[in-house]
């Protein structure tokens, strides 16, 4: 096993551990407290100002090493954390407004690291996710079983240790940095037409995601009780540990564009069971979710590193970022002002906008597609 793809992958279990635990049960602790807006305005705050900081990401990958991005970018993590200690919105909004930008860095750079560092992308990206929801999954498990009982902030506070335990683990990476960017290449590949077929694909597929800490959480305490949140929703991370190596592999053999119909078929079959009502539904649309996003995921680091090459793989990053924090943030934006069923019809929308648009994409040979990328 490749050992800085290993270190990669455990820092990376130690802030996530800590962060996914405390993001999946904002909406449901501010819905709590009367203020069932302030979650999904939280969640909103990081994944827009994340956006923003995007297209400050090829610039960023040029000048600093990806090591340190990512270490100072994971210390936000644990800051977030912290402040949910303070009884003050306005101070939870500017750090999660802080947290975007360093989400952005952190994710732009650990995609590009791991197609840097790995020699069989769909191998490298499945070890990654699997390691990544082991963690998540114990996370939610143990917040499941200790928010009855102990305090929430109590719990938020020592969460917010593991990220920065994470910081010291990818501290033993090696430096590295990002290709120089020639030409502004965000601001090429976003008039390329190809780069926006293959970047939108990341955009109903990332609204559901957005849906899974956004939304669904809400939907599970309001029919089953917040004794199921976490349990249900580490389904979502539970059930790539056992399928996303084994779909990073069939990636690397049978190519990425049957993992892509793959993908398309979960999410809208997913999406159908949730929104019919009744709590069967509800569990078996999580189940199938679920599996859409352990075919999804390593799909995103796979596709990345067969379509790009050593010039544009910072800008392309910094694309598939930008356009997956577009749908989260969409999601959120959404969900703060409709109804469930009208956020439930406009994933179905996407969907079918995205699967329009994969078509040309998956009868298109891959080296017609790297090339049309190149500028």
């Amino acid at each position: 096993m490749n050992r800085n793809i290993t270190v990669l992958t455990a820092g990376f279990m130690l802030i996530f551990f800590g962060y996914v635990s405390t993001q999946q049960f904002l909406t449901v602790f501010y819905n709590q407290q009367g203020s069932a807006k302030g979650g999904f305005i939280v969640l909103l705050l990081i994944y827009a100002f994340s956006i923003a900081a995007t297209f400050a990401m090829p610039r960023i990958t040029k000048k600093y090493s990806l090591r340190k991005t990512m270490m100072w970018s994971s210390l936000v993590y644990a800051l977030f954390i912290f402040s949910l200690q303070l009884n003050s919105l306005p101070i939870v909004f500017f750090m999660a407004a802080c947290l975007g930008i360093a989400a952005a860095f952190l994710w732009n750079t650990q995609q590009i690291f791991l197609v840097k560092a790995a020699t069989e992308y769909g191998k490298s990206s499945g070890v990654f996710f699997t390691g990544h929801t082991i963690s998540i999954s114990i996370g939610l498990i143990m917040m499941s079983y200790f928010i009855p009982k102990f305090d929430f902030k109590m719990t938020l506070l020592a969460l917010g240790f593991f990220p920065i335990l994470g910081a010291i683990m990818l501290s033993f990476l090696p430096e590295r940095k990002g290709k120089p960017i020639e030409k502004h290449g965000l601001k090429s590949l976003l008039k390329n037409k190809s780069a926006l077929r293959v970047s939108f694909q990341w955009i109903p597929f990332f609204f559901i995601k957005g849906m899974a800490f956004g939304l669904i959480p809400l939907m599970i305490s309001k029919q089953m009780g917040i004794g199921w949140v976490g349990f249900l929703s580490s389904l979502f991370y539970l059930i790539p540990i056992f399928f996303a190596y084994y779909s990073g592999k069939v990636a690397d053999k049978r190519g990425w564009k049957t993992n892509l119909a793959v993908s398309y078929f979960t999410a809208i079959c997913g999406l159908i069971l949730i929104s019919i009502p009744g709590t069967l539904f509800l569990v078996i649309g999580i189940v199938v979710l679920a599996l859409n996003s352990a075919v999804m995921e390593p799909l995103r680091l796979t596709m990345l590193g067969y379509v790009s090459s050593a010039k544009n793989v910072d800008a392309l990053s910094a694309m598939f970022f930008l356009a997956g924090n577009f749908g989260i943030a969409f999601t959120l934006l959404l969900s703060s002002f409709l109804d469930t069923n009208y956020v439930l019809i406009s994933g179905g929308i996407l969907l079918l906008i995205g699967l329009m648009v994969s078509y040309r994409l998956i009868h298109v040979s891959e080296s017609s597609i790297k090339e049309s990328l190149t500028f």
